[in-house]
Parts: structure tokens; sequence; C-alpha cells
């Protein structure tokens, strides 16, 4: 009798192995690091492309450009370290912050 039960038990899907499961997180997080650099080189450029419309609008010199490119990324570094605090955090080792 315990033969006929265990044949008529469906044959177990078969599992992902562990190794093929790393691959698929670590194509996951290359595409989401790939999105990421790809936002910050577009906002890169559209800052650089609306230079000559901001002199123009607020009679900035050169120098007073460089300023607005610095701010800009500075603000933009501030952004990324900020957002990525709580990440570093999150597994309680290594968090340098403050709770």
């Amino acid at each position: 009798m315990s033969d006929l039960q265990s044949a008529a038990k469906p044959a177990a899907a078969p599992r992902a192995t562990p190794a093929a499961d790393g691959q698929r997180r670590l194509g996951l997080a290359l595409v989401v690091i790939a999105t990421a650099q790809l936002m910050v080189v577009l906002d890169a450029t559209i800052v650089n492309v609306a230079l000559p419309h901001i002199q123009r609008a607020l009679g900035f010199s050169g120098s007073d450009l460089e300023w607005v490119v610095n701010a800009y990324a500075l603000a933009s570094a501030g952004c990324c370290c900020s957002a990525a605090g709580p990440g570093t955090c999150s597994a309680g080792a290594g968090c340098s912050s403050p709770a």
C-alpha cells in the first residue's frame, strides 16, 4: 500500500539551486546600480545643459557657474549619502550614526 501512496504523489517541481538564485540577485543588483548611475549622469548633464540659460537669466560670470555646478554636486552627494545611511545600518553591524 505504501508503494501506491508514494507513486500517487506528484513529483516536486525542481528547485532553483543556490548558485542560480545568487546569480539572479547579482543581476538585479547590477540593474539597480546601472540605473542609479544613469540617473546621476543624466542629472549632471541636465545641469550642464542649463548653465548657459542660468548665466543669461541670473547674470552669472564663469566663476559663478562653477559655484552652481559645485553646489549641485554637493547637494546631490548629500542626498546620496543620507539615502545610503539607513541601508547600511539595516544589518545592525557597523552603523556609525547615532540611533
